[in-house]
This record gives structure tokens, sequence and C-alpha cells, in this order.
């Protein structure tokens, strides 16, 4: 239409679209659909370890809000750590070479295994922006940096691919 920024790529949200965020009516649609899914692997300090993990992407619950639960396992460095962070991200609707930004926070869950010890169940807060471009369909790779605030993993860097559902 003529009110679209000509600099964004990708499919967009249209009345018509079942995953719009807005009706017709221009009602905001809080349905939340699984819209892609994929795995994610990068490294973390403060523990030092290699991440692995998967996402999933509901949304958009509100145009440009998306909420990817996203199951990590951390294992190197002592302790091992299992987390499920649930985050909450905004997508900026501008583009860079097609490289789309985005930033979000949420709470970090883990489970913490100490060598030789029981687990402990702990939690802290995060805080994350990335930048994410479409690779051919519905195909779409992105790149992340991840602070972590309180008792979670200090730091991420992460790099994944999400792929329709």
């Amino acid at each position: 239409t003529e009110n679209q920024p000509t600099d964004i790529v990708g499919p967009q949200p249209t009345p018509e679209d079942s995953t719009s965020a807005v009706s017709r009516s221009g009602e905001t649609d809080w349905e939340l659909e699984l819209d892609g899914w994929g795995p994610r692997l990068g490294f973390g300090l403060d523990p030092d370890q290699f991440v692995f993990g998967l996402q999933s992407h509901l949304g958009p619950f509100a145009r440009s809000l998306r909420f990817p639960p996203i199951p990590e396992l951390g294992l190197g460095a002592n302790p091992v750590l299992w987390t499920v962070n649930l985050e909450g991200f905004y997508e900026f609707q501008t583009r860079w070479a097609k490289w789309m930004p985005y930033a979000g926070a949420g709470i970090v869950a883990m489970a913490i295994w100490p060598d030789g010890a029981d687990f402990d169940l702990d939690a802290g807060l995060s805080a994350f922006g990335g930048l994410e471009r479409p690779i051919g369909g519905d195909k779409r790779i992105f790149l992340e940096l991840k602070l972590g605030l309180g008792d979670a993993p200090s730091f991420k860097l992460m790099a994944g691919l999400t792929l329709p559902a």
C-alpha cells in the first residue's frame, strides 16, 4: 500500500493475514500463534559455556511484539546450566541491508547442576538485542547479544536459524 515503508522487506501483516496483529477495524488481535521455530547456538560468559537451545516464536500478539520462549542448555565450565528464557521483544520496522534490528528483555529461570551436587533453582533477568535477516522463503537467520542481570548468565552471544511453523 501507499503508506508502507519501502525499506521493509519480507512478508508484512495484512488485514487478511490470520497472524496480523491488527484487524480491519483497527482493533488488536491478541491471539498467539506459532509462526516459527529453530535451533540456536553460541557461547556464554560467567559461566563460560557452549550454549545450545531451541526457540519458538509466538506472535505477533501486537504489531511488532513477539514472545519467544527459549529453553537452552549450557555445557563447559562447571556448572551445567539449563535455562528457560521467558522473554518478549520488539521488532523495529526498519532494515539495514535487509537486517532487521530487535530488542527485548525477560525472565530467566535456571536449573544449576554443580559437579557432584544436587541441582539448585534460581532466576534472573536478561536484556538483549539482535539482528535478523530473511534467507529465502520464510527462513531467517539471527545474531543476538544478551546481558544477564542478577543470577542470570552475564553474557551470551548467540546465532540461529528460524524455520516456518
